[in-house]
C-alpha cells in the first residue's frame, strides 16, 4: 500500500512589529516591550526598512534641523519616537491612576453640595439631582477609561447622562506630560503649544 506523503505546513506570514495578537492583550507598555524583542530575535528581516507616513510640515522642518544640529540622522529620530512617545504614555497613565482618589473625593464634595442646594431650594432638585447623576458617572467614566489604559482619553458611550454631549477636540490626556516636559520658555514648547492650539 502506498504511503501518502505528508502534506507540507503553510509557511506563516511574518507577523507585523505591532500585530493584532500583542495590541489585543492590553498588559500595558512593559508587555509590549517584552513581546516585541522576543518577537525580534531570531527573524531574518529584522532589520532596518524604508516606510511612508505622513507627517505634518512642521514635524518634518523639527526632524530635518534637529538632524542637522545634532548629526542624528533623521531616521534615528524616528527611531526614538516610538519610546519617547510611550514614556509619555506611562506616565500620563500614571497620574490618572493617581488621580482617581482625589477625583473620588471631589465627586463626593460635589454631590454633597447639590444637596444642600436641594435643601435650600427645593423647586432646584430635579436639576440638582441630574447634575449629581452627572457627576457620579464623570468619575466613573475615568475610572473606566484608566483600568481600559484609554491612553487617548475617555468614552461616555455606557453613561447617559454624559453621552449627549459633545466633547469637541478635546486634546487627549497625555498632551498635559508633554506640554509640562516642553517649557513655557523653550522654542520647542511654543512650536507644540501653537500646533496643537484650537482653532476657536
Amino acid at each position: 500500500m502506498e504511503k501518502k506523503a505528508p502534506k507540507k505546513k503553510k509557511p506563516q506570514a511574518p507577523a507585523t512589529w505591532l500585530s493584532d495578537e500583542i495590541l489585543s492583550s492590553k498588559q500595558g507598555l512593559p508587555h509590549l516591550s517584552e513581546k516585541l524583542a522576543e518577537m525580534i530575535e531570531g527573524r531574518d528581516d529584522a532589520k532596518k526598512k524604508k516606510i511612508s507616513y505622513s507627517i505634518s510640515p512642521l514635524s518634518q522642518t523639527l526632524i530635518k534641523s534637529i538632524s542637522e544640529e545634532t548629526g542624528a540622522t533623521q531616521g534615528h529620530l524616528v527611531d526614538l519616537a516610538p519610546f519617547l512617545f510611550g514614556a509619555v504614555l506611562e506616565k500620563a497613565m500614571e497620574r490618572r491612576k493617581d488621580a482617581l482618589e482625589p477625583l473620588e473625593i471631589l465627586t463626593r464634595q460635589i454631590k454633597n453640595s447639590l444637596k444642600a442646594l436641594s435643601t435650600q431650594a427645593p423647586h432646584l432638585a430635579p436639576f440638582a439631582e441630574a447634575m449629581e447623576k452627572m457627576a457620579s458617572e464623570l468619575y466613573a467614566m475615568e475610572e473606566e477609561a484608566v483600568q481600559a489604559q484609554n491612553h487617548q482619553g475617555v468614552s461616555p458611550d455606557n453613561f447617559p447622562h454624559l453621552s449627549p454631549i459633545n466633547q469637541g477636540d478635546t486634546k487627549p490626556p497625555y498632551f498635559k506630560e508633554i506640554e509640562s516636559f516642553l517649557s513655557p520658555e523653550s522654542p520647542l514648547g511654543e512650536m507644540f503649544k501653537a500646533s496643537t492650539r484650537d482653532d476657536s
